[in-house]
């Protein structure tokens, strides 16, 4: 397996409900199964797949960054969401998976898609839900097909904007109950 190590800038914070805390058993003779037991390991054995919630925006770009490195660090399941009002959602705004690993330097340019999967051990899905309302389509995805992580973008409205806007992101990770990562 080749060692990955994703470099992203940027703000982030926390929002949901954590996972269940796993205590030391009284003998470690055998390690539970999905966790690591490595020295200095921190990779959380709870994350086996990741929801990126992409409304194809600029500040967007940095969080399905995010999203990607957790997956590929996890090797998880990585579903990109895309909740549109259009019945004929453009397939071309979707964040590129593939051309994301060959800028990394992780894949080879020209990659075909299988290759994430048979060199990260990772699945790649790609939804659009058809909606007028982006928070409550995405908590009902989540509902039907729960994850462990929920990746969005905040433009980090103050004051009065936020007041009279209202943030989506946060809808999105309080409706959901759903860990959530904001960057």
């Amino acid at each position: 397996r080749p060692s990955i190590r994703v470099l992203v800038k940027g703000t982030f914070g926390y929002y949901g409900t954590a996972p269940p805390v796993r205590h030391a058993r009284a003998t470690d003779s055998e390690p539970e199964a999905g966790v690591s037991t490595s020295k200095g390991s921190s990779a959380a054995p709870f994350i086996q797949s990741v929801v990126h919630a992409t409304d194809f925006s600029a500040a967007d770009e940095r969080a399905f960054a995010h999203a990607l490195g957790i997956a590929l660090l996890r090797q998880a399941e990585l579903t990109i969401l895309h909740v549109t009002a259009d019945t004929h959602g453009d397939w071309r705004g979707f964040p590129a998976v593939r051309k994301t690993l060959e800028r990394w330097k992780l894949l080879e340019p020209g990659s075909a898609q299988e290759d994430v999967f048979k060199k990260f051990g990772m699945q790649v899905r790609k939804l659009a839900i058809e909606s007028r309302f982006a928070a409550s389509a995405v908590a009902r995805h989540l509902e039907s097909e729960p994850a462990n992580l929920l990746v969005v973008a905040t433009e980090g409205r103050e004051g009065a904007a936020r007041w009279l806007r209202g943030s989506v992101a946060e809808a999105m990770a309080r409706r959901s109950q759903t860990m959530t990562l904001f960057v």
